[in-house]
C-alpha cells in the first residue's frame, strides 16, 4: 500500500509538472506575431521567436501537399506536447481540408521534443523512421491519438502499421533518426522556438524556398491560421525584404 501510494503521488506531481511547464510557455508565448509589423531577422516583443530575414528552404522535411501549393505551414511540434495534440486534432483536418487537399498549402513537419517529456525523443526519432518508409503521416496521426504516450505505445503503433521490421529496426539503432531529430532542434533554436506548437507560414518562391510573413506560437485558434493563410493566398501579405 504504501509503495502503491508513492507511485501514485508521483505519477500525479510528474503530470501536473509537465502540465504547468507546458502551460507557462503557453502563456509566455502562446499569441500570434504578425511580422508584417516587425523587421525580418528580429525577434518580436510578443515572443522570442525569430522571423528569418532571408528565405528558407524546408528540403529533406516531411511534408503534406502539392509542391507547387503557394503557400506553406511549417510546424514546430512534439508528439507528447498535449497543446500539438489540440492542433493536431481539432485545427490540423481543416487546414487539410481546405487547403492542403485543394493545393494551396504545404505543410513541413519539424520535430521539436521538449525534455520535459519522457517520450519526447523515442517518438520522433519512430516518426523519422516511419518516413524513411514513405509513412510519417500515418504515424504522425496515430501518435497524436494515443491517450498516453511512451515506448510501449509507441512500438505498439509501428508494429499496428505493418512498417518494415528490419529497415525500421536499422534506422533506430543506427543512430540516423537520432541525428535527424537533432538536426531539427538546432533548427528551432536558430529561429529561437522555446515551446510548442510553433509555426511559420510564407509563400513559396519560385526556386522553392519559402518566404516567412509571420510566425503563429502557441495552440491557437483555426481563425488566427485562416486569416494569415487567406491573405497569402489572396497575395495581400506582403513579402519581408
Amino acid at each position: 500500500m504504501r509503495r502503491f501510494f508513492t507511485r501514485t503521488n508521483t505519477l500525479n506531481i510528474r503530470t501536473l509538472i509537465d502540465t504547468l511547464a507546458s502551460a507557462s510557455m503557453i502563456v509566455a508565448s502562446g499569441v500570434v506575431i504578425w511580422s508584417f509589423a516587425s523587421r525580418p531577422g528580429t525577434t518580436t516583443p510578443e515572443s522570442s521567436m525569430v522571423v528569418p530575414r532571408e528565405p528558407i528552404s524546408i528540403s529533406g522535411l516531411p511534408k503534406l501537399g502539392l509542391q507547387t501549393a503557394p503557400a506553406v505551414l511549417l510546424m514546430f511540434s512534439d508528439f507528447q506536447c498535449p497543446y500539438c495534440q489540440a492542433f493536431a486534432r481539432d485545427v490540423f483536418p481543416v487546414l487539410k481540408e481546405r487547403y492542403i487537399d485543394k493545393g494551396a498549402l504545404e505543410v513541413a513537419f519539424q520535430h521539436f521534443p521538449l525534455t520535459i517529456h519522457l517520450a519526447a525523443r523515442p517518438a520522433p526519432e519512430a516518426a523519422v523512421c516511419a518516413d524513411r518508409q514513405g509513412r510519417f503521416w500515418t504515424l504522425h496521426d496515430r501518435l497524436f491519438t494515443l491517450p498516453k504516450l511512451d515506448t510501449e505505445a509507441i512500438r505498439r503503433v509501428v508494429k499496428e502499421e505493418h512498417l518494415d521490421d528490419r529497415a525500421f529496426e536499422s534506422c533506430s539503432t543506427s543512430g540516423e533518426a537520432s541525428k535527424v531529430v537533432e538536426a531539427d532542434l538546432l533548427v528551432g533554436q536558430r529561429w529561437r522556438v522555446t515551446g510548442t506548437p510553433a509555426f511559420m507560414i510564407g509563400r513559396r518562391l519560385p526556386d522553392s524556398t519559402v518566404k516567412i510573413n509571420s510566425v503563429v506560437v502557441g495552440a491557437r485558434p483555426l481563425e488566427e491560421f485562416t486569416v494569415a493563410l487567406d491573405a497569402l493566398i489572396n497575395q495581400n501579405a506582403p513579402v519581408l525584404r
